[in-house]
């Protein structure tokens, strides 16, 4: 049976949360699409329209609420698991260490941060 490292052997990408003002910022918007969606249900006679920007508001509301618990993603048959990829390959990393094997540590410790650095928030660079 294998273990997860260490959290201090993990890149600082594995380990840091979504950053707190991108959460905040997703929260914004979410209550001014439900507020806005709500006061457009009384107001316009596009209940499609206004059910929408509700429903877009919860979902960019939930996505605030728990973006730092998400770890995969299904969307459209395609499961994206980047990070638990990065640490299967750091755990391989220091395996390969263990065995003498520095060359192939180095290739999957490269592998790794190249996961890390795609499972990041885009505007954390």
């Amino acid at each position: 049976m294998t273990h997860s490292p260490p959290a201090a052997d993990l890149p600082p990408a594995a380990t840091s949360p979504v950053p707190g003002g991108l959460q905040i910022l997703a929260a914004i918007i979410a209550v001014a699409l439900i507020v806005t969606g709500a006061a457009a249900v009384f107001t316009t006679n596009n209940s499609t329209g206004s059910g929408s920007l509700v429903a877009a508001g919860a979902a960019i509301g939930a996505l605030a609420m728990f973006a730092n618990r998400i770890q995969s993603v299904d969307a459209a048959g395609i499961k994206l698991q980047l990070t638990q990829a990065a640490v299967s390959s750091l755990q391989a990393a220091q395996q390969a260490d263990r065995q003498g094997h520095s060359d192939i540590a180095a290739t999957l410790r490269d592998h790794a941060d190249r996961l890390l650095s795609a499972a990041a928030p885009i505007g954390s660079k």
